[in-house]
Order: C-alpha cells, then sequence, then structure tokens
C-alpha cells in the first residue's frame, strides 16, 4: 500500500493543475445524467485524504470541487429544459431512476434538489428532471449551490478526516466504511420513497 502511496502522492504533486482539472470534471459529472457512471464523490474522497496529507491545497480542492458540482448541477438544469424527452429515450438512462427522481422531485420540490444530491441514483437525475419539469430556474440555482456546498463538505471533509490515517489498515476500512454507509443511506432513502408511494 506504501508504494500505491509514494507514486500517487508523487504524481498528484507533479501534475498539480492536471488533477485539480480531474477533481473538476469529477464534480461536474456528479450533476450530469449523461455521464453520470464517472465515480465523482470517490475521485473527491480520495483527494481529500491526500489534501490532509499536504500533497494537494485543501482551499484549491474545495473551490474547484464546489465549482464543478455547481455547474455541473446547471448543466443537467439546462440539459433537462432543452433534450428531456430525447435523453429519456436513450440506452443508457435508467429508467427506474429517471421516474423515481421525477415524483420525488414533483413531490418535494426544491428540498428534492438538496437532498437527492446525497442519493446516489438520484442526484445525477435530480438537476435534469428539475430542468425537464420547468422548475423555476432561480429556486433550482440556490438550492443547487446550498446542495453542492453540503457535498463538497461531506466527501472532500471525509476524505481530510481519514487522510492521515490511510496508511494504516484500519484507516483504509474506515475510508472504506464511510463510503459503504453512504450507500447504506442511498439505498435506505430510495426505499423509504418507495415504501411512502413516492414512486
Amino acid at each position: 500500500m506504501s508504494h500505491i502511496l509514494i507514486f500517487l502522492t508523487d504524481f498528484i504533486q507533479n501534475n498539480l493543475q492536471f488533477v485539480l482539472l480531474i477533481a473538476f470534471l469529477a464534480s461536474v459529472a456528479e450533476g450530469v445524467v449523461i455521464v453520470s457512471m464517472v465515480p465523482g464523490s470517490t475521485v473527491v474522497l480520495l483527494l481529500g485524504a491526500f489534501a490532509a496529507r499536504g500533497v494537494v491545497p485543501f482551499s484549491q480542492l474545495f473551490f474547484v470541487v464546489f465549482l464543478g458540482a455547481t455547474i455541473g448541477g446547471m448543466i443537467g438544469f439546462w440539459l433537462g429544459q432543452k433534450y428531456g424527452s430525447k435523453i429519456l429515450r436513450s440506452q443508457y438512462v435508467d429508467e427506474k431512476y429517471y421516474f423515481l427522481a421525477q415524483d420525488f422531485i414533483k413531490q418535494k420540490g426544491k428540498i428534492a434538489i438538496f437532498l437527492s444530491r446525497f442519493i446516489s441514483g438520484l442526484k445525477e437525475f435530480a438537476p435534469f428532471i428539475a430542468g425537464s419539469l420547468s422548475m423555476n430556474k432561480t429556486v433550482f440555482w440556490i438550492w443547487n449551490f446550498i446542495s453542492c456546498f453540503g457535498w463538497t463538505v461531506l466527501f472532500l471533509g471525509g476524505g481530510y478526516f481519514f487522510g492521515n490515517d490511510l496508511e494504516s489498515v484500519s484507516g483504509i476500512f474506515k475510508m472504506i466504511g464511510f463510503i459503504a454507509a453512504i450507500g447504506f443511506f442511498s439505498l435506505g432513502a430510495i426505499y423509504y420513497l418507495q415504501r411512502d408511494k413516492i414512486v
């Protein structure tokens, strides 16, 4: 494990601008349904761990991740406004999550924009659905901004919190546990929405 960390540390230090670009693009992808297969949350979490080790400046990383997530949500919203029906018919879109997000936003409105950012499977669809449902643009921008800030704090902060312990087995398991907890939260939230007949 230490050899991998040394390699990644050297790579990040020698290619800082490129790594920040990757962090930005990964964060953008979190809010854009057509590139939702990109594991943006995991990338941000791992980079947060390296920020804790002083490999990458935390302030710069926070800025690009937050900016990327916010822009990604806005792109998703715009795509929903312009191409909602066409993208829905795409073979790359999982209709289960599309209709789940659609009903969630219809019933919960602006709070759905905030909550969906933290639910895997919904966060990629929520901006797109909001746009396709013609949600008020200002309302969406405000709640997208708030949710992206919270998401950045959670994942970047989570990685930062575990970062100094990354070389130990316990640190690795803590990181895995954090990811698993987010996954279980997402599954639980989806089950709750289905149980309450939101879908």
